[in-house]
């Protein structure tokens, strides 16, 4: 009878350390493979061909950002384009003395876009709402695609000039509208661009504070919550938790 070998112990290591190492080597390759998949998916640039959304994809960086962080637009943004995958941000401007929230972007919005486009700003700064997912793409490769690509460019300028005007309708409101005015309009806006199917209606897909409302209608907490509260007393809407279900748009209106 042959005699038995012995085996050779195994390399003494945790399973903590070895599901560390798999889990840091899954999120790697995930990171890398989801700039293309976002980038096809989430239709930044119908216009490009295959080869154009590779080539784009190994330029851009995924870049994660948790809630409240702030981009300087004005001079961040001229050297890069943040492409949102996942999540929220809010563009902050100064006005009457306050500080006002003109715009939301979410998933398939381009921050950055236009001091690259005008050299201009639509905004002092962004804010972080929720834990976003950007690809930073550098300034210099999206203006070459630009370049390239004319559709590109007449697509963007389109999105360009309907934020412009969202901003200019934001800073009118603000001056001319009450608050509960104000945030019912909002609240449309959101609905219509965030909100998902609920069964008393539809529920904006965000979570915001009071202080982030009242931010955005360029009011003061109080004076956001009475006329928050107001809605919810005419019927317009109820909230679930930290989100607002639209239940009846025709009193927003």
């Amino acid at each position: 009878m042959l005699p038995l070998r012995k085996k050779k112990p195994l390399p003494l290591t945790s399973p903590s350390q070895d599901e560390a190492t798999r889990s840091a080597g899954t999120l790697h390759a995930i990171m890398e493979r989801s700039c293309l998949w976002y980038i096809r998916n989430l239709n930044f640039f119908p216009q490009l061909t295959e080869a154009q959304q590779m080539d784009l994809a190994a330029s851009s960086k995924m870049i994660p950002s948790k809630r409240g962080h702030k981009l300087n637009v004005a001079t961040t943004a001229g050297g890069n384009a943040y492409l949102i995958k996942e999540g929220h941000v809010r563009l902050l401007r100064a006005a009457e003395g306050r500080e006002v929230a003109v715009d939301l972007l979410g998933p398939g919005d381009v921050l950055g876009l236009t001091p690259i486009l005008t050299e201009d700003s639509d905004a002092d700064h962004a804010e972080v709402l929720d834990d976003v997912l950007f690809c930073r793409v550098p300034a210099r490769i999206l203006r070459e695609l630009l370049e390239a690509t004319p559709g590109l460019a007449l697509h963007f300028s389109k999105q360009q000039g309907l934020r412009r005007k969202t901003i200019e309708l934001r800073l009118i409101d603000i001056a001319f509208c009450t608050v509960k005015v104000r945030i019912a309009r909002l609240l449309a806006e959101l609905a219509k661009k965030f909100g998902e199917d609920h069964p008393k209606g539809r529920k904006i897909g965000l979570k915001l504070t009071q202080r982030e409302i009242a931010e955005m209608v360029g009011s003061n907490r109080e004076a956001a919550n009475r006329a928050t509260l107001g809605l919810v007393d005419a019927g317009a809407i109820e909230f679930e938790g930290k989100n607002i279900v639209i239940v009846n748009s025709d009193k927003l209106a």
